[in-house]
């Protein structure tokens, strides 16, 4: 049974009830029935005086209309549908585009979150610094002078290509560009991309299997599958929106999924049929 949850203290009701006394101590079905009756009966009494009860109002409208402008979710490349909620010019909520045919009116943990980067409570507005422990303020003069000072420090001792420069899948086309042209300023050929540590092996892999060394088919293509094979993948957890397309391929064309992992995933959960790869650790010598 499910119980909400408390502040951890014990408490109990001002007053006992009826059902609450008659429990302490064995009763006969009449005894029963006749303190039940009377616990009724008082309600109803309560009811008709008026007791404690008062009349519920309407939540009274807000000043300003909400409205509703559909976006795209910026956190990979699905292209979900987010339909966010602005109250002058905030975007104070947001839902699925129930419609969409990428997302079929889900979202995952990120694109539930997306307003947050820019309106949330826990977002970084300033630079903080940690001293003693402990997040402080800085100004944007500071921390420009502290990181600029600190990466001069490492290039005159270690050199330009000591440093290995990042980039990301959420820059734009200016920005990769920008941060390209800025690695080479600094004197280093060592930038990457997440993309190139988090693709190079399915790129090698697909491309060996299928001659191209990526997607070769699309969301809406696994709606007409006959069957569905997931080998050591879990979309549930790692990509909720394609499990979304193969659930609907379960249900419009009846296609069996087969699961196969060393774990029970969530994913297997969902599995028409699991296969449990038995799974080998290090030989002990």
């Amino acid at each position: 049974m499910l119980r909400k949850k408390t502040n951890g203290v014990a408490r109990r009701p001002r007053t006992d009830s009826i059902l609450s006394q008659i429990s302490e101590k064995s009763v006969d079905r009449r005894s029963f029935l006749r303190g039940s009756g009377l616990t009724i009966g008082g309600l109803a009494a309560v009811g008709a005086m008026g007791g404690t009860v008062t009349a519920a109002s309407a939540q009274t409208a807000a000043d300003s209309a909400i409205e509703t402008v559909k976006s795209v979710c910026t956190h990979c490349s699905v292209g979900c549908t987010i339909i966010a909620e602005v109250d002058n010019g905030v975007w104070v909520g947001q839902e699925p585009g129930w419609d969409s045919p990428f997302s079929l009116g889900g979202h995952c943990a990120k694109g539930a979150a997306v307003r947050e980067h820019a309106h949330g409570e826990r977002r970084l507005k300033y630079p903080m610094k940690k001293e003693n422990g402990e997040w402080k303020r800085i100004s944007w003069e500071t921390a420009i002078e502290e990181i600029g000072d600190g990466l001069m420090k490492i290039r005159e001792e270690s050199g330009p290509d000591s440093v290995y420069w990042l980039g990301s899948a959420k820059f734009t086309n200016e920005v990769s560009y920008m941060f390209r042209k800025f690695a080479g300023y600094w004197g280093t050929n060592n930038v990457d991309h997440q993309a190139r540590i988090c693709h190079s092996t399915t790129v090698a892999g697909v491309a060996n299997t299928w001659g191209y060394g990526a997607m070769t088919n699309s969301y809406n293509d696994i709606h007409n599958s006959k069957a569905i094979l997931v080998i050591g993948g879990n979309p549930a957890e790692a990509h909720p929106v394609s499990l979304l397309h193969i659930m609907k391929a379960k249900e419009q064309s009846n296609a069996p999924l087969i699961v196969c992992d060393p774990r029970f995933t969530r994913t297997a959960a969902h599995a028409d049929e699991y296969v449990r790869i038995r799974r080998h650790g290090p030989q002990c010598g």
